[in-house]
């Protein structure tokens, strides 16, 4: 059985319910993270050309699917492993160039490449984050959860005007990333980040920074407590 976004993001909120009703978080402290990086769509150009092919649009496209990306998202460390987080993304702009000769529906065009194009979405997220620690200042993570997504698909199609539609959906995305504590509330790391939109996957591979409002806690000792 598929598990729907929806019922995913019930689990996620039963998930941090049930921890913040716990004793072990009842330390849980705030952070902030901030990365930049680079997105880039799941569509090359040989696959849009074969499927406006296929949907009977002889067209020749040309794919700019990649673009600079960034996110800004705070966080709740629930206890030494688990987190929960929430922000915003915008994973850039991807480019449509189509060689439209021969095309008498426009509008059937962009339907097509709204569809089976590449697509950047920017939108919000909401995610479960799990982390261990190999080393004192050395974190691994996971993550999984949902975006709320939109995007403006934008095509050049010669000799028609630029055509343009905005889309938009519910996806998942999951990833994982190391982190290195530099200062005692300050971390920076690397993560690789696929959103499953209904195109095709886009992945963020980005770097990021931390910054805990709580002093965070080493193994083996238990979590400071707020002032």
């Amino acid at each position: 059985m598929r598990l729907k976004p929806e019922r995913l993001g019930a689990a996620l909120a039963a998930v941090a319910m049930a921890l913040a009703l716990s004793g072990r978080a009842s330390a849980a402290g705030w952070y902030l993270r901030a990365a930049v990086g680079r997105a880039s769509a799941g569509v090359n150009t040989a696959e849009l050309t074969g499927a406006l092919d296929a949907a009977g649009l002889p067209a020749t496209a040309q794919v700019h699917g990649a673009d600079a990306a960034w996110t800004v998202v705070g966080g709740l460390q629930l206890q030494r492993h688990w987190a929960l987080e929430g922000g915003y993304l915008d994973l850039g702009r991807a480019r449509t160039t189509v060689d439209a000769v021969g095309i008498r529906d426009p509008a059937a065009l962009l339907r097509a490449i709204a569809d089976d194009g590449p697509i950047l979405p920017h939108g919000w997220t909401v995610q479960a984050v799990g982390r261990i620690s190999p080393l004192p200042r050395l974190h691994a993570f996971a993550r999984i959860g949902l975006l709320r997504w939109a995007s403006d698909v934008s095509v050049a199609a010669a000799p028609l005007a630029n055509l343009q539609r905005t889309v938009s959906g519910v996806a998942f995305t999951y990833g994982a990333g190391v982190e290195y504590r530099l200062l005692e509330r300050i971390s920076v790391g690397v993560s690789l980040q696929r959103y499953d939109l209904r195109g095709g996957a886009v992945d963020f591979a980005a770097l990021g920074f931390r910054y805990d409002f709580h002093a965070p806690w080493t193994p083996g000792t238990a979590p400071a407590a707020a002032p």
